[in-house]
């Protein structure tokens, strides 16, 4: 089922060779899971696997029972890999509802620029020996949001996550969004191994968007802890005084018991700046389509958006600041992934608004046709902080690239996960009718 890449997973001082996965949950094919696909492939990123695709998830009596078989599918997904996968890198979405937009080597210098900067302050608030013993080390980014899940503000989950950076401290960004996930399998093993745990301890069930908050809630718990410890008086006065003390809403500091060994270290981070992924929770509070006379150095140095092996029926000449992206026009940003969480049937129009200005959707049938027809190569090759170029590869490579595969390696084509007319006229058009791929 997974075969090592053209050069084997060989790590040396200044390379590493590792798989890229991307994974959507999912349990049937639908319109806007053929969104994500399309636009993630089109872009070059691997082809999908859908986890408990085609398996039963309803719950009549105890429906959040669903969230549970979700995380426990995830980790098992992620624990059947082989040994020599343990260092792959993991983009996982919160389900079917994702767009994307830049390539996946923008996507994963991002990552590590978050991590980096994460780590960065780390060592601004703990002593460097503390940070080695722990082995405190950002690793896994997770989406970020502006409001609190969990039904009361005295859970860790609420008041002991860390504010955002001073840069988007407005937006108070300090909450864990499921939009994405991205971090190595190992580290995502283990994190959804402590999901689970938690998820089944509970009778009634609960949402993973819960459980994960909680899991990051604790972790920044043991933090404060760390550094209450290892503080010198002096320190825990200024902190006071400038507020760096995270305390519940009555008032209380809930520093709770100190583990040693630090058992609820996860290495979860957030994406502050919406860089990775930008949630949209409705169909009108935060995103919108323009053209950029300046973009970020990491898309202008990007391949050109409409470059295909052929060159047939693209602009090919035209760059990013020629073309509409979709900004998070609080920040500027743009994202390289936009997930949608708000019914889309209440917002319909504004909904296929929006995909009509991807930039990619109007020559999206050529796009994807160049994809389908592209020999194997890695999917991005990127510099981490400290110099090492990491090349990540496909973790299965066939003739076929048009389509994705289930949890057990089963390959299920474009033409039969999405082949109905109505699909093919919202995502193409074009009037051209159902997509067939030109592999031969």
């Amino acid at each position: 089922m997974y075969r090592k890449p053209a050069h084997d997973s060989v790590t040396t001082r200044q390379q590493q060779t590792r798989y890229l996965y991307l994974l959507i949950p999912t349990s049937h094919a639908d319109t806007e899971l053929c969104k994500t696909v399309l636009t993630a492939q089109i872009l070059g990123y691997p082809p999908p696997y859908l986890i408990h695709w085609d398996t039963s998830l309803d719950y009549p009596d105890r429906t959040s029972l669903r969230y549970t078989e979700k995380l426990r599918l995830t980790r098992d997904f992620l624990q059947q890999l082989p040994e020599h996968a343990q260092d792959g890198m993991v983009i996982l979405l919160d389900g079917p509802n994702s767009w994307f937009q830049l390539r996946p080597e923008i996507l994963l210098n991002r990552f590590f620029k978050i991590v980096e900067e994460a780590n960065g302050r780390l060592y601004e608030t703990l002593p460097s020996d503390v940070i080695a013993e722990d082995d405190l080390e950002p690793s896994i980014v997770f989406s970020a949001q502006d409001r609190c899940i969990a039904g009361t503000e005295d859970l860790p989950s609420c008041y002991a996550v860390p504010q955002a950076p001073s840069a988007q401290a407005k937006r108070n960004l300090r909450w864990l969004n499921m939009g994405s996930a991205v971090g190595p399998v190992r580290n995502m093993l283990a994190l959804f191994r402590r999901a689970v745990a938690k998820a089944e301890r509970l009778e009634t069930g609960v949402h993973d968007h819960e459980i994960m908050s909680e899991i990051f809630g604790e972790q920044e718990l043991q933090h404060e802890n760390l550094r209450s410890r290892h503080s010198s008086w002096w320190r825990k006065v200024a902190d006071e005084w400038l507020g760096r003390v995270r305390s519940s809403a009555n008032g209380s500091v809930g520093k709770g018991q100190y583990k040693e060994g630090a058992p609820d270290e996860f290495g979860i981070t957030l994406d502050y700046a919406n860089e990775l992924d930008l949630s949209v929770v409705s169909g009108i509070d935060s995103i919108a389509s323009s053209k950029h006379n300046w973009v970020a150095a990491d898309i202008a140095q990007s391949m050109l958006p409409y470059w295909t092996i052929s060159g047939y029926n693209v602009p090919t000449n035209k760059t990013w600041t020629d073309i509409d992206l979709l900004t998070d026009y609080r920040s500027n940003s743009v994202p390289a992934i936009i997930s949608f969480n708000y019914d889309k049937d209440h917002v319909l129009d504004l909904h296929q608004k929006w995909w009509q200005s991807l930039w990619l959707q109007p020559h999206a049938r050529n796009l994807y046709d160049s994809a389908a027809m592209m020999p194997n190569l890695p999917a991005a090759s990127v510099l981490d902080g400290s110099g090492t170029e990491h090349t990540f590869w496909p973790a299965t490579m066939t003739m076929y690239k048009a389509g994705v595969r289930s949890m057990d390696g089963t390959w299920i084509g474009f033409e039969q996960l999405c082949g109905d007319e109505g699909t093919a006229h919202e995502l193409f058009g074009d009037g051209l009718g159902l997509w067939t791929d030109p592999a031969p």
